[in-house]
């Protein structure tokens, strides 16, 4: 699939779906049709099926191409969740062996960081969202790119990850794109800790806001 330069306004994409003699005419995003499609399959269901089944849960006057966005982002965020659960109890068990593996398999876009903030590893799903390449994110400083902020100060996110924080810490993402700016919720947790000044650590981009 070709990638689109990144500021780039995703072109709509327009379906109909019948369900029992009801007819739907959507307009959404490539990316979202690509998630409901996957969301039914997980399900062993078709694609009209779950959009029928989530028409019905919408108000009188409501929006379906809008619930079927906030549906897709919800089970997302649940994925997510599930994600950033299983990743902690890897990379505190396996150490730095298996991380590439792991964000490489991460379905969320997930960015491997080193304590001095050098980017380690990126993989598919963060090259898409950010519409950077690979091989112009790794070995760059994660600041020439991204602005982080969390409750407490970044310095202080790092020195806490050095002395060996175990919990996810959530943040936000700031990306001064071409022609815009993207804000994201991100979460960053340890992922692998030999010292304070030997550590790097994992950083999972949630939804856009």
């Amino acid at each position: 699939m070709d990638q689109a330069p990144a500021g780039a306004v995703p072109a709509m994409r327009q379906r109909i779906v019948q369900h029992r003699g009801r007819r739907y005419s959507l307009k959404l995003e490539p990316e979202f049709w690509v998630w409901l499609e996957g969301l039914a399959a997980a399900r062993h269901m078709r694609l009209n099926v779950l959009i029928a089944e989530i028409a019905r849960e919408i108000p009188d006057g409501g929006n379906l191409a809008s619930a079927l966005r906030q549906y897709c982002l919800a089970e997302a965020g649940h994925r997510i969740m599930r994600l950033e659960d299983r990743v902690l109890d890897l990379t505190l068990s396996s150490g730095l062996t298996k991380l590439p593996v792991i964000v490489e398999a991460s379905p969320a876009p997930t960015l491997l960081v080193s304590h001095d903030h050098v980017i380690l590893r990126v993989n598919g799903a963060f090259a898409r969202w950010s519409g950077i390449s690979r091989k112009d994110l790794i070995g760059r400083p994660f600041d020439r790119f991204f602005n982080f902020a969390a409750a407490a100060p970044m310095a202080e996110v790092w020195r806490r990850l050095g002395q060996g924080y175990d919990r996810p810490i959530p943040a936000k993402l700031t990306y001064l794109a071409p022609g815009r700016v993207v804000v994201a919720k991100a979460t960053i947790c340890a992922a692998s800790i030999k010292s304070p000044r030997d550590f790097s650590c994992m950083v999972m981009i949630d939804v856009t806001w």
